[in-house]
């Protein structure tokens, strides 16, 4: 039976004991004080701090979370005391005893993880199976890495006392210390509004085991799952560029690995922004970034495609999912003054369909830019094939109207592309008649003709299509040109 110990009625001189003691002395003083200063509340949120830690069921974990959550637990201490000198208060004897209050229950709790070290069969039941022992060899290791400065001898002794008797036992050899992106699952506290903060401050999360079932089935060992999310945290916290999504932090442990990044979701999750065009310069800048750094995304979903919360126009990319990409050809993808990305060079170098002899000389199949940008093309598409057509923004073309309305769904249009051999185009151009400037999708079929697939409103400063450029009034000349052709 989980013993409750948050009820308003625990008080001081009767707190309510737990079997873990840790913190018990604090809870009744919080509630103590908070009823007799309702005002205050800033870092008065113990229960939210401790959340994950109450949780977790299995005790050894807890024993690896003690770093963590006595520095807590201090911490809170100090803002209590703060309160009253700030507000003048009278310092009474409970809140002067705290700390002596949490040395006791430290002590306290020593002894329960001593027994369990001193009874096989408990200590073999905490360790858990394979999987698990490795999750707490890493967690015991983390936390005295990060934490050993906030324990006492007795709990270093025992921390230390478990992690040999765990190595022992197990086939694993010594852990070694953790990446510096590392992150405890604990570390993480999600709210009642499934929102994530780390060290107070709101993140995103995304699990890699996603990234494995993309490319290799359901059925995935842990170990497969583990590798996996080292590669992808490696690769992605080396990366730093303003489009792409700052990751934070990491855990390649347990069954669930995830990755933790600065605040930004897939704009497709959020249908009121699913519609905005604006981020589309911050996906390019970024993918252009990676291309410089030979990755790419071979699996361009639009769950690749950010936007930073309460910032539609601030388009990122995931840091999730990156292959090395070949460029093809030698020249440079660094981007010029006027931001402009010319793939025609690139494209060149794709094969195409009557190009047998250049399709069977290749041995081993590569993933290039030119093929990264073609998928994120597709991915932008995506997100925005149910957004109204308009013929009278492309003069010189008679189509009707009707015909681009019925946009070809995301399967069709891939294979519609290898059937015919094409070219993907996303160009922009100036409306007829109207002072504004959009980016339009195009599929190029081999005969000259186009397809419309998608219109991307931005203010560039020239646009072309079929070889015809535009002119641009020199007041405008201060925008920004950008321009992806594949």
């Amino acid at each position: 039976m989980r013993i409750n110990r948050w009820r308003r009625s625990n008080h001081l001189p009767n707190a309510i004991r737990t079997p873990d003691r840790l913190g018990d002395y604090l809870v009744a003083l919080r509630n103590d004080f908070v009823t007799a200063n309702s005002s205050c509340r800033r870092g008065l949120n113990l229960s939210g701090e401790l959340s994950a830690y109450e949780k977790e069921t299995r005790v050894l974990l807890k024993l690896a979370s003690t770093g963590r959550v006595v520095d807590i637990l201090l911490r809170f201490g100090r803002v209590v005391e703060s309160y009253m000198e700030v507000l003048s208060i009278e310092m009474t004897e409970e809140i002067r005893q705290w700390r002596g209050q949490l040395d006791l229950e430290r002590r306290e709790r020593v002894e329960l993880f001593r027994d369990i070290l001193n009874d096989e069969q408990r200590l073999i039941e905490a360790m858990g199976d394979e999987t698990q022992q490795m999750e707490l060899l890493t967690l015991l290791k983390y936390g005295l890495t990060h934490y050993e400065k906030f324990l006492i001898p007795e709990e270093l002794d025992v921390i230390s006392d478990v992690y040999d008797r765990v190595v022992s036992y197990s086939d694993f050899m010594l852990v070694g210390d953790p990446p510096s992106w590392f992150l405890s699952p604990s570390d993480l506290v999600c709210d009642q509004g499934g929102i994530y903060y780390l060290d107070a401050v709101r993140v995103s999360k995304c699990e890699t085991g996603d990234i494995l079932r993309d490319r290799g089935g359901d059925h995935q060992s842990w170990e497969d799952e583990e590798e996996a999310c080292l590669r992808q945290a490696t690769v992605w916290a080396d990366l730093n560029h303003p489009h792409v999504a700052k990751m934070l932090g990491a855990c390649h442990i347990g069954k669930e690995p995830f990755v933790v990044h600065e605040p930004a979701e897939p704009l497709i999750s959020n249908r009121a922004n699913a519609q905005s065009w604006e981020p589309l310069l911050g996906w390019a800048l970024g993918l252009q970034y990676l291309h410089e750094r030979e990755l790419g995304y071979k699996n361009f979903d639009d769950n690749r495609l950010l936007a930073r919360h309460h910032v539609t126009a601030s388009g990122v990319l995931s840091g999730l999912g990156l292959v090395p990409v070949k460029r093809r050809v030698s020249a440079s993808l660094q981007r010029g003054v006027s931001n402009m990305f010319n793939m025609r060079d690139l494209a060149a170098t794709l094969p195409q369909n009557h190009d047998d002899a250049h399709v069977h000389g290749l041995h081993v199949p590569t993933w290039s830019v030119p093929n990264d940008i073609f998928a994120f093309g597709l991915a932008i598409y995506n997100t925005r094939r149910w957004v109204s057509m308009y013929i009278s923004m492309l003069p010189d073309m008679n189509y009707e109207a009707e015909g681009f309305r019925k946009i070809a769904t995301m399967d069709k249009l891939a294979t519609r592309a290898k059937e015919v051999g094409c070219t993907f185009d996303l160009v922009c151009f100036q409306r007829a008649r109207l002072n504004d400037y959009r980016w339009y999708l195009y599929l190029k079929e081999t005969f000259g003709s186009f397809i419309h697939v998608g219109q991307l409103i931005f203010e560039p400063k020239i646009g072309e299509i079929a070889g015809v450029r535009l002119s641009i009034p020199a007041s405008e000349a201060r925008l920004p040109t950008m321009r992806l052709q594949l």
